[in-house]
């Protein structure tokens, strides 16, 4: 098996068909790119340097920045305490927001549900549709999902060094 390097990484790993050589799968400039592994444990990412294979440093942890942004992808976990039917983890990305707070502005200008509904069906980051029944609840999951996000997005801006839980609580 033969690695190819570039700039000191192994960025391929090949081995030769059966009764082929090297010299004959590549033209000789890309040939001289390659080493031999021998016994060496190899894989791609690996270093490379005076023909000795290291594995690559552990890359570093996530910023606070990045984990805040990745906990937007994963949802915010709401609990209700007067219908328990609602509890699920809802999404909270870009797109999922602005769903959101147009529902939370029609009920604000409103007073209502929108399109005649007496209950508003949504969906939790599974796919499991939970029907808020009154305004008042979707208005505060709403609430919820707004804080949560206001505060990662303080977290990702460097104004704030504490992820917010990934929970709240609504009535």
């Amino acid at each position: 098996m033969y690695a190819r390097i570039n700039n000191g990484v192994v960025v391929e790993l090949f081995t030769p068909p059966s009764g082929f050589t090297l010299a004959e799968c590549f033209h000789p400039d890309v040939v001289a790119q390659f080493v031999a592994v021998g016994s060496a444990t190899v894989a791609v990412g690996y270093l490379y340097s005076g023909g000795t294979f290291t594995a690559p440093p552990a890359p570093p942890p996530p910023t606070l920045a990045q984990q805040a942004a990745a906990a937007i992808g994963k949802g915010l976990a709401i609990t209700s305490t007067s219908t328990p039917a609602l509890d699920g983890t809802y999404a909270c990305d870009d797109a999922t927001q602005a769903k959101i707070n147009r529902v939370a502005s029609f009920i604000a200008l409103n007073g209502k549900f929108p399109a005649g509904l007496t209950a508003m069906p949504w969906p939790d980051m599974s796919g499991t549709v939970h029907e808020f029944p009154t305004t008042a609840e979707f208005t505060a999951f709403a609430f919820a999902v707004a804080n949560y996000v206001v505060e990662l997005d303080a977290v990702i801006m460097g104004l704030a060094t504490t992820l917010p839980a990934a929970s709240a609580t609504i009535p």
